[in-house]
């Protein structure tokens, strides 16, 4: 699943195996994200939904709030490559 933040950044998410990666964003990415295109293993995360932002648990207490959400793609978008 492909989502993109009203801050402008794009992130892949893998639920099946709780990953998640920033795929691209104006801004640096947070030291918690990581590098652009990293995949990163998260313990649990909220739902995605257009016009809330999506926490991410990382295991043990760190977590991560993205900017709101602005869409969502179920597949990756032909502009986006992996």
């Amino acid at each position: 699943m492909i989502f993109q933040t009203i801050s402008g950044s794009t992130y892949e998410l893998d639920l099946e195996v709780k990953k998640i990666r920033r795929m691209e964003g104006i801004d640096n990415p947070t030291p918690r994200q990581g590098v652009d295109g990293e995949w990163k293993t998260f313990e649990k995360c909220s739902e995605i939904i257009v016009g809330m932002p999506l926490l991410v648990i990382w295991e043990g207490v760190r977590s991560t709030l993205t900017s709101i959400v602005a869409m969502c793609y179920m597949d990756t978008p032909a502009s986006i490559s992996n």
